[in-house]
């Protein structure tokens, strides 16, 4: 119990009424149907968000949270099922996309063992950043601290571990740069 006090106690008055309405109100949100239910969760997510620059298309079934340290650009896309949690620290840059059921996180757990048991966790959160002109394809993950530079593809199915530098294209688990794969394919 002394945890939750000691987590409220983190919080603005301001931060827990948004955090409030990011965990009752988003929840109910999130799943509405149609241009409305679009509507109702840019709105949401304007006045939960650190910044956003423009209009943005979030699905039904999208879960974001904490979004107090979360920066959108324009033109964000975000398909059915995905998960963002802005917990370290997120920036979006212009003409982003996600596709259905991709998973985002700012934060990790690391555990250390003694003698087989789990003694402790350490949360780590790490800021990650997105570049313009980025598409992020269906059921992909992103590795908490990942730096993802400007007109970037991760394809389908691909775990992101590692940074994508400009102009790159990322595929497999773990993600390897999409060219490399291929010739790596093609000496075969």
């Amino acid at each position: 119990m002394s945890y939750f006090f000691h987590t409220l106690k983190q919080y603005s008055i301001k931060q827990l009424f948004k955090r409030l309405i990011e965990e009752y109100v988003w929840w109910i949100v999130r799943n509405w149907p149609g241009y409305e239910g679009m509507l109702l969760r840019y709105w949401i997510l304007k006045f939960l968000v650190k910044k956003i620059d423009g209009m943005c298309y979030i699905s039904q079934g999208c879960t974001i949270t904490n979004c107090r340290n979360i920066i959108i650009g324009k033109n964000f896309a975000c398909n059915r099922n995905v998960i963002i949690d802005g917990t370290g620290g997120l920036t979006i840059g212009n003409d982003v996309g996600f596709g259905p059921n991709c998973v985002l996180l700012t934060h990790e757990h690391t555990m250390f063992t003694s003698k087989g048991y789990f003694v402790d966790q350490n949360y780590k959160s790490k800021l990650t950043s997105i570049g313009n002109n980025v598409w992020i394809s269906s059921n992909c993950f992103l590795k908490a601290g990942v730096k993802i530079g400007d007109n970037v593809v991760i394809a389908a199915n691909s775990h992101l571990i590692d940074d994508a530098p400009n102009g790159s294209k990322w595929i497999g688990n773990p993600a390897k740069n999409y060219y490399k794969v291929m010739r790596e394919h093609i000496k075969k």
